[in-house]
């Protein structure tokens, strides 16, 4: 603005937060001096219309009066915004803090919008609001309906953790409800601490009805009172179950075990494990079954029974030529033998034993009731029956061998697909060529199975490195758990987990024995969920059976189990470990 004296410079600042005047001097003779309304009038031509400051401008005529030239001087300023405050929580007392029921535990101080600031120019400048608090109401403390005050619910220790803020009792319960803990704050002048009644009234809330000690309470209290915190003290403890004690079967004999152990050569030795059985007479105690106890059972603090762990049964069976007495729990002979445990059945066999083989020196051997030790082998064309177990330390040619019981095997079935093992338990063989096996319990081959027929209500169990099935089939309604399967030829293999159609037909005209035996395995179900387990190499021309679904390996697989999948089929999956 164009003055006697000169012109009057404003300059606004790029933030618009100041506008300052400068190029004043004092009016030279003649010349009308600046004046206020001048100064006005040039901060409006500007757009100044906001935060003028009055006294600014009267200093600065009142220096030109002076005859002093006017520095640059900042005559008007902008209004900051004022942002607002952030929600929060106030505590009445400090964390820490004992409480009643119903006393103030804080307020939730609300968010505040702010207040919007202007520039010089009169443009509004927005304030940021407040954010608003988060604060978590935890256990023991509620919000005072229609307000934002907070008290707590029950007696105890305000906590506060991040925007989380609680009541924790007084006493604590361990997960398992074994232990208890007391926790106290020092009380003081400004400082509540519980009175000896209402850590009483706490350890009622809390459940603790065993365990706690009275003086050790009103200790505690004490020395609360009198200014010591107290952190988790242990004060009640539950008494812990008593488990009870498994199971177990007092020989008083000693009894032959089967089945066999291996040799360095890998044959099965039967002279620590078979007929090794001391001579009983009749009416003689064999075992005494001592029953599992159920031990004792514990309380926990809050007073409750802790069931405790009972023992692991064990179980004995009396097998032919023994009785129980005594609700089972004691075993004796009815009958002159060998006493013989196999699995968990206790028998008195008489033992026929052949030092040799079985060949034309010893004819057909059927031992009735008997057991049969063979410490030869058994030749091809002749026939061993008995009731009991039979063991043969040599191996198995192309004969038939039966047992209602079991048959063990040292070295091996050697058969050309005429001969026949038939059990009405297990078979154990440590290997198996061209050989057909029909048994009612588990059927282990410890050094390969190959080409042969295996029908079995229980398992084929191939155990070790060795136990591979290459070629053959295998009916097995308990399931099938080997090494390797198959060959890198392809040589066609059938794992099957369930019946075989041609069962009957197989065994036709191979005697009255194994005729009954067929038949119960022909009724044996298959296992509810049955697996074909191959824990190292499945080649391909392997084809596993689960009941009707089948699937044919058609490419190298390395431990897997196979099962029934979605839609009934034939599903595989990688063994662990």
């Amino acid at each position: 603005m164009a003055s006697p004296r000169g012109t009057i410079r404003v300059t606004v600042e790029h933030s618009g937060m100041k506008a300052v005047v400068r190029g004043l001097r004092p009016s030279n003779k003649g010349e009308e001096p600046v004046s206020r309304e001048a100064i006005l009038q040039a901060l409006a031509a500007a757009g100044v219309v906001h935060g003028v400051d009055q006294a600014a401008i009267r200093e600065l005529l009142g220096g030109l009066k002076d005859g002093r030239p006017a520095p640059a001087a900042a005559v008007a300023q902008g209004t900051p915004p004022a942002h607002g405050e952030d929600g929060r929580l106030e505590l009445v007392r400090g964390a820490g803090a004992f409480v009643r029921p119903g006393e103030a535990v804080g307020t939730v101080r609300a968010a505040t919008p702010g207040t919007e600031g202007r520039t010089v120019t009169g443009k509004a400048i927005p304030a940021r609001a407040g954010r608003p608090a988060e604060v978590e109401v935890g256990a023991g403390v509620e919000r005072v309906p229609e307000g934002a005050d907070l008290r707590a619910q029950e007696m105890g220790v305000i906590a506060v953790e991040g925007n989380r803020v609680e009541v924790r009792p007084l006493f604590r319960v361990s997960g398992d409800a074994m232990r208890a803990t007391l926790s106290l704050p020092a009380g003081g002048p400004d400082r509540a601490a519980p009175t000896a009644s209402e850590v009483g009234e706490a350890l009622l809330h809390a459940g603790v009805r065993h365990g706690a000690d009275p003086n050790q309470l009103d200790a505690l209290q004490r020395r609360a009172a009198a200014g010591e915190a107290i952190q988790d003290e242990a004060v009640a403890a539950g008494l812990p179950p008593v488990p009870g004690t498994d199971g177990r079967i007092d020989y008083r004999c000693r009894v032959g075990l089967l089945a066999g152990t291996t040799r360095a050569d890998g044959s099965l030795d039967f002279h620590d494990r078979g007929f090794g059985g001391c001579l009983v007479e009749a009416g003689q105690v064999l075992a005494e079954l001592v029953p599992a106890s159920p031990g004792t059972p514990g309380r926990n603090v809050r007073g409750e029974e802790v069931p405790a762990t009972e023992g692991q049964a064990v179980q004995l069976l009396a097998g032919p030529g023994v009785h129980t007495e005594a609700a089972g729990t004691t075993f004796r002979a009815e009958r002159e033998g060998q006493a013989l445990v196999e699995r968990d059945r206790l028998s008195v066999y008489q033992v026929s034993a052949i030092d040799g083989d079985v060949d034309y020196s010893t004819g057909h051997l059927d031992v009735g009731t008997r057991a049969i030790q063979v410490r030869g082998h058994v030749r091809s064309t002749f026939r061993v029956q008995a009731d009991g177990p039979v063991v043969v330390e040599g191996s198995i040619g192309d004969a038939l061998v039966v047992s209602r019981t079991s048959v063990h095997v040292g070295c091996g079935i050697t058969q050309r697909g005429k001969g026949l093992v038939a059990s009405g338990g297990e078979v154990e063989t440590l290997h198996a060529q061209n050989a057909r096996i029909l048994a009612l319990d588990d059927v282990t081959v410890h050094a390969g199975l190959v080409h042969g027929q295996v029908w079995t209500a229980g398992r084929l169990l191939a155990p070790g490195d060795k136990g591979r099935v290459l070629g053959g089939e295998v009916h097995a309604a308990g399931g099938i758990e080997v090494e390797e399967a198959g060959s890198r030829g392809g040589t066609r293999t059938l794992l099957a987990v369930g019946p075989s159609p041609d069962l009957r037909k197989a065994l036709k005209g191979a005697g009255k024995v194994v005729g009954e035996l067929a038949e119960k395995l022909h009724a044996a179900r298959p296992a509810a969920a049955p697996t074909v387990r191959v824990r190292g190499t499945v080649h391909p021309g392997v084809e596993v059976a689960l009941g009707t679904a089948r699937l044919k390996v058609t490419e190298t697989v390395s431990a897997a189990e196979f099962h029934l999948g979605a839609g009934g089929t034939v599903a595989m999956r990688a063994l662990e470990g």
